[in-house]
């Protein structure tokens, strides 16, 4: 489970091996033993899950994850979908896949994940500011991705219809933390 509602094939070994490698890379800066808790996990964080343009190329909103009393906050600010979301011609909604999971690091066990999505209409109207709590643990020795996923939907035809077009499936790690 995972991250895997954020990611737009979660079976894919590439994609797989990269995150993993990207893992390797971060842990290689330390002894495990010693690693100190970072909010900004280098080779982690915007890692993406798909080779299409990133999630931050198309989902021009501001994001911002922090610590909360019961897990993890993701605050995204106020937008206009039209104008802060790029999509495909004949798109009538967006849902945007928010996910966070959590592994002990000592046992690559995972200790927690959660994921919410928001549709979001496509067209001029203000979308307010807010934040969605994330119940994950938050202990020592634990790491922490949270990751998004934008999916497109409508056509001419059939408005419940995801679009399938390339370079419009961007997703990927919006931070990564340990603790």
């Amino acid at each position: 489970m995972g991250l895997s509602a954020a990611m737009p094939n979660p079976t894919d070994r590439r994609v797989q091996s990269r995150f993993s490698g990207a893992i390797a890379k971060w842990l290689g800066q330390s002894d495990v033993k010693t690693l100190q808790p970072s909010d900004n996990l280098p080779f982690l964080r915007f890692f993406p899950f798909s080779e299409d343009e990133s999630f931050r190329e198309r989902f021009k909103v501001p994001v911002a994850v922090s610590t909360a009393a019961n897990g993890i906050s993701i605050s995204i600010g106020e937008f206009i979908p039209v104008k802060n979301i790029s999509a495909p011609a004949g798109t009538l909604s967006v849902r945007l896949i928010l996910s966070v999971a959590a592994t002990k690091l000592a046992t690559g066990i995972p200790s927690g994940c959660q994921a919410e999505s928001i549709d979001i209409p496509f067209n001029n109207s203000k979308i307010p500011a807010q934040v969605l709590d994330f119940s994950v643990p938050t202990e020592a020795g634990t790491i922490i991705v949270t990751a998004a996923r934008l999916v497109y939907y409508g056509d001419k035809n059939n408005p419940l219809l995801a679009i399938e077009k390339k370079g419009f499936n961007p997703a990927g790690v919006i931070k990564a933390m340990y603790f």
